[in-house]
């Protein structure tokens, strides 16, 4: 398959001893890194794995567990076996905290709502977290994730976060990232099962008295009865989405960067 012209503008960096591993069909495979670049990676796996275009799998850069979703751009068999497989990155692994002191970041943000409105204060935040994560202040998307949904549940909660991730076939599976409320008599399983249902082009979806607000693979659960937060949270939720796309990007560039700084410094000392 063809590479987007953009994308092979890309400047690529490589690697002669950086492994990890991917994740796919419930199995892990150790991998080695040959190249990186902001926008992917090309991998040498020892095992001769059959991969299909377009297929999602999720790797581990910079990280011990796999931390990045990404799609399968081409494959094809090394000389004295295994494969050499292209991947483009899409977006960080999403995934709920171990504790509430993931919502550390709140605190400094409840000074905000006292001068401005509370649109103004969400652009506000979302202008502090640009700079936070250019800075290297922050490394973790789910954490950023976090934090602003307890920030909006102080807010105008209440309300849950769920985040659906694209399988093969096109078909969806959700999770919950935030959980502070019930579902107003509905299980858990009642809830996901709607989540899972959805399409990105329904912006908002009604479970009984739940709106289920969606942007990209955020979806918000309001359980409260304001239907003025409502048609806030759809607007809030499109922002997010957009940000956290960019976010995404300039945390990969950021562990792109200091693995290369971990290479050089490696060859360095050979």
């Amino acid at each position: 398959m063809a590479i987007d012209s953009n994308k092979r503008r890309s400047k690529r960096f490589p690697f002669e001893s950086l492994k990890t591993e991917v994740e796919f069909g419930g199995r892990t495979i150790p991998v080695r890194v040959a190249d990186l670049s902001q926008n992917g990676v090309r991998i040498a796996m020892d095992e001769e794995v059959d991969l299909e275009q377009d297929q999602e799998i999720n790797i581990a850069v910079g990280k011990i567990s796999p931390n990045i979703r990404a799609r399968v751009c081409w494959s094809k068999n090394r000389e004295g076996g295994g494969r050499e497989v292209g991947l483009e990155f899409n977006s960080f692994l999403l995934i709920p905290p171990a504790t509430d002191e993931s919502a550390s970041l709140v605190s400094a943000w409840n000074d905000l709502t006292q001068s401005y409105t509370l649109m103004e204060s969400f652009i506000h935040i979302l202008h502090r977290l640009d700079t936070d994560i250019l800075d290297g202040r922050i490394t973790e998307l789910s954490d950023v994730l976090y934090n602003i949904t307890h920030w909006l549940d102080q807010q105008v909660g209440p309300l849950n976060v769920w985040v659906v991730m694209a399988e093969g076939g096109g078909l969806a599976r959700s999770q919950m990232l935030y959980m502070q409320h019930d579902g107003k008599g509905y299980s858990l399983d009642q809830r996901n099962h709607f989540v899972d249902r959805g399409t990105p082009d329904e912006a908002v979806r009604w479970m009984g008295e739940i709106a289920f607000i969606r942007g990209g693979n955020i979806v918000v659960e309001y359980l409260g009865g304001n239907n003025n937060y409502v048609d806030l949270l759809q607007k809030l939720v499109i922002f997010l989405s957009q940000r956290m796309h960019i976010w995404s990007q300039m945390l990969i560039q950021s562990i792109a960067i200091g693995l290369l700084g971990e290479e050089l410094e490696h060859l360095r000392n050979q």
